[in-house]
């Protein structure tokens, strides 16, 4: 889920309906991510995405290390 598009058009990408129809299809694994260009848009929305993903239905969001996923649970 990128965050980008928060701080220019107030949604997410893909759109929340999106990700929440891959959820229901059985999707687990998700990363997020804020697409900076700029230090002061570093992190921004993640804190919301984690709620919006916990509130679909995520336990986890999924960071790769050395090509492998790490699930870090969402609290």
């Amino acid at each position: 889920v990128n965050t980008s598009t928060l701080r220019t058009v107030n949604m997410t990408m893909p759109q929340t309906d999106i990700i929440k129809l891959y959820r229901e299809c059985g999707g687990e694994m998700v990363t997020v991510g804020s697409d900076a260009h700029k230090p002061e848009h570093i992190a921004y929305g993640i804190p919301d995405i984690y709620k919006l993903l916990h509130d679909i239905g995520f336990k986890y969001i999924t960071v790769f290390r050395d090509k492998k996923p790490d699930f870090i649970k969402i609290v």
